[in-house]
């Protein structure tokens, strides 16, 4: 639409956005959702593309408090569309009183609303007293909303994943919201998820390495090594933000922003015959697809057979308030 990419672009905030997530409907028409801070507080904004203009989903979907009329910093926006078309949206929401927990709501066409008794309100889907951040949502072809993220409960940052059935939000497998979670002692960084063709969830994480685990229908298995000792990113601790997709045959991609001989460049890999390949010479080497000389990080990864698109942020070396790969955003 006009202006979309110009002066104050989709949001004009008068103060700031950050944190932006997007998912596309059945009709190519993209939901944007971010992280606004126009009342002081953090708060989660929507809008959506209807081929001609930007609109919000809702009573101030992009305006006021957003769509949870909560005075709470709310971080770490995901969104995605599920089988009616209708988006879904997990956050991390604090309260002055409590620790993080990870809140989701859905649009029902007219109003958003919970998923569930207290997905967004109480401790959440969360559930637990430590600090739950970095969330990502997926719907699988049943309409199941899977949401995964990281959990310092147990206060080593597990990586913690649980499905919402129509009813009400359970485990995916043995133990996969609670203990050591998904991760067992690799967790913390940031998530990803994407879902395969049997609904069988697919996650990424990056506490300093790139780990990935795929659920085969009763347990969380390993893809060539990839959720043990340095992971897929083999980079001595400084990988982060990763992004996760599957090509068409159901092989997952992942980009990852990793940080070697002083400046971050982005990194893209894929799991193909049973181990983890570059997709085209040099994608995981030296200066990876990005090999700019600058700060190349917080990549978003979309792919089919052959080939993936990827886009990510670029910063000169000197730029200020460079974070460290991983590291999520404080209030």
């Amino acid at each position: 639409g006009t202006g979309s990419a110009t002066g104050g672009g989709i949001s004009s905030s008068a103060t700031r956005d950050r944190q932006v997530a997007l998912a596309l409907t059945a009709d190519d028409d993209p939901i944007v959702v971010w992280d606004n801070n126009d009342t002081g507080l953090d708060s989660i904004y929507v809008l959506a593309f209807n081929g001609a203009s930007w609109n919000e989903l809702g009573v101030n979907s992009a305006s006021g408090f957003g769509i949870h009329a909560t005075a709470n910093w709310k971080n770490d926006p995901s969104v995605a569309v599920d089988i009616d078309g209708h988006p879904v949206v997990a956050w991390s929401e604090h309260a002055w009183s409590s620790e993080y927990n990870i809140y989701v709501l859905r649009f029902d066409g007219a109003s958003w609303v919970e998923l569930g008794a207290d997905s967004a309100s109480g401790e959440g889907i969360s559930t637990n007293s430590g600090a739950a951040q970095v969330p990502s949502v997926a719907v699988d072809s049943r309409g199941r909303v899977v949401v995964v993220w990281i959990d310092d409960a147990y206060g080593s940052g597990p990586v913690f994943v649980r499905r919402f059935d129509g009813t009400s939000w359970g485990d995916v497998g043995a133990e996969s919201s609670s203990g050591e979670g998904i991760s067992g002692s690799l967790g913390g960084g940031v998530t990803a998820i994407a879902i395969d063709a049997n609904d069988h969830p697919v996650v990424a994480w990056a506490p300093g390495e790139v780990y990935v685990r795929r659920f085969d229908g009763t347990s969380w298995r390993e893809l060539g090594g990839s959720a043990s000792g340095d992971g897929i990113s083999l980079s001595g601790g400084a990988a982060g933000c990763p992004s996760l997709a599957l090509d068409d045959a159901g092989n997952p991609v992942v980009a990852w922003g990793d940080y070697r001989e002083g400046q971050m460049d982005v990194y893209v890999k894929r799991y193909l015959n049973d181990r983890w390949v570059e997709l085209g010479l040099g994608s995981a080497t030296n200066g990876g697809i990005s090999n700019s000389g600058g700060h190349s990080s917080c990549p978003s990864l979309a792919a089919r057979v052959n080939t993936a698109c990827v886009a990510w942020t670029e910063a000169a070396p000197s730029s200020p308030g460079w974070r460290s790969p991983g590291t999520p955003v404080a209030s």
